[in-house]
């Protein structure tokens, strides 16, 4: 049996009900149902079931504002002297003993135990919340994770159009040696087929160290094997002026990254970029030779931006002596002074230094001083040798003796155990030695001095070791503050860079004097 006592303000009604299913709402009042009488009720609003084991209370309706002892439910298991709420009604629950156990159960749940879950609106507005929490989070764990991973892969694709870009620029330098020694050599490639993978390849192995690789790796189409860039070459008609172009292929990375172009212009031989290469397309698309255009072309090709030596691989030789930058500033841009290009000039200083070792040959010096002219043509050309800094020296005396060719610049190449050059060092010009071992006359003439003149030239080759390491020591302080105010100005830059040059003018001046003095005792102990 089941009783159910309202408390109002007015005194306590009781009902008692025996059915096994028992109602309470807006339905009119019958053996298994309590009528109450409040706004937004439904006929059945509640329902107790009394067969289940324990007893159990449904709130029907899905209502918040029904509660059992304080708190809103879904399904709730009775105890003793429940107290029931419906919007304010409050409703004591008695279960007693006794309930007919024969009465319809057609409408008892199968199972109602503490495990099913039913949906109601307790439930419903609770865990709504707890879903749209979820849900929210969910989409905000997505949107990051896809945000994270739209900048992984833009970076990463970022990496690979860079990695790109420096392997066409460095095909670009490769290209435009192999024309350079074609040019110096007057080679030109069967049917003008400028973009001929054997003729750049032949060439290029020319001036090439061994040490390094190629990097102009192209098809006969001109397609680059190693980027998705292409080669247009174009050339003047008698090959004393061309221009190289790497152009990136049309793609998905184009259309995102917009990749610059790469150009190379002969009259200064700098790699320069370029996203917009619509004006000087429009120069050249008409045309298949650069005769009357050059100063043209040039224009704008430096209206890109510049492409330094030293940005690109120095592992791959392509880093010119820091006191370059010093000495003939601008020429560390060069393509041609890259000390992976060394046989280029080599070949000269060998040849220098093998006519200054034998007997005079005016046919092999005019050959010398003919090939030394075509090489006149590239301003500032730094001439590499291999062979030590005793070697280098001797070269650079054979070259200006023979040729009376001083306005070239020698560097001495340092290589380790493996044979790749780990470092360059410019030999300073003007300061020949006069009395060296550059022709056979000049070897007879040292060999019949006396013992104190070698003796001075050995003091003197110590001079000029003393002399390049201060400077030296002085040099790469002043390349080094160029190289911060480059990146950012520096307020006290033309003081600090002054104290500097006054120093290195002044060590310079010191040795200057001291090498003159020598030459002046060596000149009396000859005289004796």
């Amino acid at each position: 049996m089941l009783r159910l006592t309202t408390e109002s303000d007015e005194s306590p009604t009781e009902y008692s009900f025996n059915e096994a299913l028992v109602s309470i709402g807006s339905a009119p009042a019958a053996s298994d149902h309590l009528h109450i009488s409040l706004q937004n009720i439904q006929p059945q609003h509640v329902q107790i079931v009394l067969n289940h084991r324990p007893p159990t209370i449904l709130n029907l309706a899905n209502d918040p504002f029904v509660t059992l002892n304080g708190l809103p439910f879904a399904r709730k298991t009775l105890g003793m002297q429940d107290l029931l709420e419906i919007h304010g009604l409050s409703i004591r629950i008695d279960i007693l003993a006794g309930y007919e156990e024969d009465h319809s159960l057609q409408n008892v749940p199968e199972e109602l135990d503490e495990e099913t879950p039913i949906e109601t609106p307790s439930t419903t507005f609770l865990h709504s919340p707890h879903r749209k929490k979820w849900l929210y989070q969910g989409f905000l764990s997505f949107i990051c994770i896809s945000l994270l991973a739209g900048i992984f892969i833009y970076y990463k694709a970022n990496d690979r159009n860079d990695e790109y870009h420096h392997t066409a620029a460095e095909g670009i330098a490769d290209i435009g040696m192999a024309l350079v020694y074609a040019r110096a050599h007057h080679i030109k490639p069967v049917k003008q087929s400028w973009v001929d993978p054997e003729f750049l390849t032949n060439n290029l192995s020319a001036v090439l160290s061994t040490e390094y690789p190629t990097f102009a790796h192209i098809d006969s189409q001109g397609e680059f094997r190693n980027c998705p860039y292409h080669l247009r070459v174009y050339t003047s008609t008698d090959l004393s002026q061309f221009l190289a172009i790497a152009q990136p292929n049309p793609g998905w990375l184009s259309s995102v990254f917009s990749p610059d172009a790469i150009m190379l212009d002969s009259q200064a031989m700098e790699l320069y970029k370029s996203s917009d290469l619509k004006a000087l397309n429009r120069l050249l698309v008409n045309t298949n030779s650069l005769d009357g255009i050059q100063d043209e072309v040039f224009h704008l090709v430096h209206q890109g931006k510049k492409i330094p030596l030293a940005s690109l691989r120095s592992r791959q030789g392509f880093a010119p002596p820091k006191a370059l930058k010093l000495s003939r500033p601008g020429a560390e841009d060069r393509i041609y002074n890259a000390p992976r290009y060394y046989h280029f000039g080599e070949e000269m200083l060998k040849a220098a230094l093998a006519l200054s070792e034998t007997s005079d040959n005016p046919q092999e010096i005019a050959r010398l001083q003919q090939h030394i002219e075509a090489l006149k043509k590239l301003p500032d050309l730094v001439l590499y040798s291999s062979q030590g800094f005793e070697k280098a020296l001797e070269a650079q005396q054979a070259l200006a003796s023979i040729t009376h060719a001083s306005s070239f610049l020698v560097a001495c190449l340092h290589k380790n155990e493996q044979g790749h050059i780990t470092s360059s060092k410019l030999l300073f010009e003007g300061e020949i030695p006069t009395i060296a071992k550059n022709t056979p006359v000049e070897k007879e003439l040292v060999a019949e001095t006396k013992p104190e003149a070698v003796k001075l030239d050995a003091k003197e080759n110590t001079l000029l070791n003393e002399r390049e390491h201060s400077l030296e020591a002085l040099s790469e302080p002043m390349i080094r503050l160029l190289e911060r105010n480059n990146k950012e100005p520096i307020e006290v830059f033309e003081k600090e860079f002054a104290d500097l040059l006054m120093e290195y003018l002044g060590r310079n001046e010191e040795f200057r004097e001291s090498l003159q003095d020598k030459d002046n005792n060596s000149d009396t102990v000859l005289n004796k």
